[in-house]
């Protein structure tokens, strides 16, 4: 559904405050927001389907976003979640025409779709965006270079703790001096990220 004026105008005022559009100039802001599209999405909503055309780029104010990409035999071949506050995805602003996942409303989310055409052009003129986006590439990739690691890894009870380790970094914040994951994560989520049963996983 699309979001109430009063919400749009409440996620729109503050943007320059999320870290990264903070590099964006006004004009470009104002260029992004009268372009975009606001939506909200219920718990269980397909946002985009795996091979899709690419033609937004998301940014997630509120809420928690599944992504799975699916091998030739329609079997899970990967799992991997998007938090709030995130830009997403980075890959394929300047490279993919069809989008390499399916993306799910894993909560109630409200998201902001930026055409593709227009973050790609700001930011090839923007050199200071441009960097930043490249380090948060390389972050991913050193994420994805994890997530492979743990397919090594012959114990299953070890890859369901590697698993949760690299939740309590990706997907927590700090309350009260403690990392809690405050998105509704289930034993099942667990057990198919880790490439383990739910049993395993529930012990």
């Amino acid at each position: 559904a699309i979001a109430n004026k009063r919400n749009v105008f409440t996620l729109v005022s503050n943007i320059q405050e999320e870290e990264f559009f903070r590099r964006f100039s006004s004009e470009e802001i104002l260029k992004i927001t009268s372009e975009s599209l606001f939506h909200q999405y219920q718990k269980g909503q397909i946002i985009f389907f795996q091979e899709d055309p690419n033609r937004y780029a998301y940014y997630l104010f509120k809420g928690l976003i599944k992504l799975e990409k699916m091998d030739e035999t329609g079997e899970f071949a990967y799992v991997d979640y998007i938090s709030d506050h995130t830009f997403f995805p980075y890959g394929e602003v300047l490279r993919d025409k069809t989008y390499t996942y399916t993306g799910y409303a894993q909560t109630d989310i409200d998201l902001m779709l930026i055409p593709q055409h227009v973050i790609s052009d700001l930011v090839r003129e923007n050199s200071e965006q441009l960097i930043y986006m490249y380090q948060q590439t390389t972050k991913v990739i050193r994420f994805l270079e994890r997530r492979i690691q743990m397919t090594t890894i012959p114990n299953a009870t070890q890859k369901v703790i590697h698993t949760l380790a690299i939740w309590m970094e990706d997907l927590s914040v700090e309350r009260s001096g403690k990392r809690v994951i405050h998105y509704p994560m289930t034993i099942s989520d667990l057990g198919v990220v880790a490439g383990t049963t739910r049993e395993t996983a529930s012990r």
